[in-house]
């Protein structure tokens, strides 16, 4: 059974790309799926079928500087880029809670609305 046949049982069609839109830098061995969760319950999902079936997970944000891959096993990259927004923000109490795929640009756009970086 390949990846994506077998992650389709566990992820929506929408969180499964092919490797193709993610370049490592010189990818000796890419990857044999993208992964793209939007929750976190997702996210656990993945982790438990990698973890069941043996294939490794190399979790990325936008993908720009992930590493290079020089061993040749099975592996998924597990891209942040859905897991986006703003959880919680309590400007009084100068906390925040962003998901993890959240660009710096979206939580700086929010501080700053109150004043604060």
């Amino acid at each position: 059974m390949t990846v994506d046949v077998s992650l389709a049982d566990v992820l929506p069609a929408d969180a499964l790309s092919g490797p193709a839109g993610f370049e490592p830098q010189a990818a000796e061995y890419p990857p044999e799926l993208v992964v793209r969760p939007g929750s976190t319950e997702e996210v656990a999902k993945v982790m438990s079928w990698a973890s069941s079936q043996g294939v490794g997970v190399l979790p990325v944000g936008s993908g720009r500087d992930a590493p290079v891959v020089r061993r040749p096993e099975r592996y998924v990259v597990l891209s942040t880029q859905r897991l986006t927004g703003m959880e919680l923000y309590e400007s009084a109490d100068l906390t925040f809670t962003a998901r993890a795929g959240t660009p710096l640009s979206t939580v700086d756009s929010a501080l700053r609305e109150h004043g604060q970086w």
